[in-house]
């Protein structure tokens, strides 16, 4: 049976954060991490490519943020898990109640590698498919 993929999008504009995401994520079985450092950038990608989740960072180029990448896909029509990645507070975050009901999956407080496997199983998770136990330890 071929192995099957999450195509996710990570944004975040500050490199050292892509980087750990890329060691920690691409790590992961079932999945297949793309990355962008602007929201541009993101939206160019999500207009040229399929994905299954986007993880975003709220603060990005300065006046955007995570709210305008999501009011981007939910114009576009997909439907796709959106999760947001933050030093924010949630309290914090440019969203409004229908944002979590249309598109937001989740919001993750930035914790390095532990915010980022919780990202890997709620990615999984939410698109159908199992990730193996990230704890587990064989005898």
């Amino acid at each position: 049976m071929e192995d099957e993929y999450v195509n996710l999008l990570f944004v975040d504009n500050y490199e050292p954060q892509r980087n750990l995401a890329e060691s920690v994520l691409e790590g992961e079985d079932h999945i297949d991490l793309d990355t962008a450092s602007t929201l541009g950038e993101a939206e160019q990608k999500l207009l040229d490519g399929e994905y299954d989740a986007v993880v975003s960072n709220n603060n990005m180029d300065g006046s955007n943020n995570a709210a305008d990448l999501l009011e981007e896909i939910e114009q576009s029509e997909k439907d796709i898990p959106f999760y947001i990645h933050t030093c924010n507070n949630i309290s914090q975050l440019d969203l409004t109640p229908d944002d979590y009901s249309n598109c937001v999956v989740d919001y993750f407080q930035k914790d390095g590698l532990k915010s980022l496997q919780q990202i890997a199983e709620k990615t999984i998770e939410c698109t159908n498919y199992k990730l193996p136990n990230i704890n587990s330890q064989t005898p």
